[in-house]
């Protein structure tokens, strides 16, 4: 089977991201029944006791470069989480290297 350029992107920075941090597995079929955009990346940062959500995009504009109804699905998924754990939700993006 032969793996998309987006996916190999995202192997490649779970691997960074979940070697620094705990992996967090969020459901997408439960973010889609309410409404929210799914994530291509979760992780705990137990140090700083919040959880990061992450974004991998290969533009250069990052986050920037997301359409309007995405990045309004995602900032409910911070707010949703944050909501349910109690703790802070950064949502960041990441360049593939």
């Amino acid at each position: 089977m032969k793996k998309s350029r987006g996916l190999l992107n995202e192997i490649k920075a779970s691997k960074n991201i979940h070697s620094q941090n705990t992996a967090l597995l969020i459901s997408p079929k439960i973010l889609r029944s309410r409404g929210m955009g799914q994530v291509d990346l979760a992780c705990y940062d137990s140090k700083n006791k919040k959880i990061i959500l992450v974004e991998v995009k290969s533009s250069e504009f990052g986050i920037m470069s997301l359409q309007g109804n995405q990045m309004r699905r995602l900032m409910h998924v911070q707010s949703f989480l944050s909501q349910l754990f109690g703790v802070g939700v950064k949502l960041e993006s990441q360049k593939p290297e």
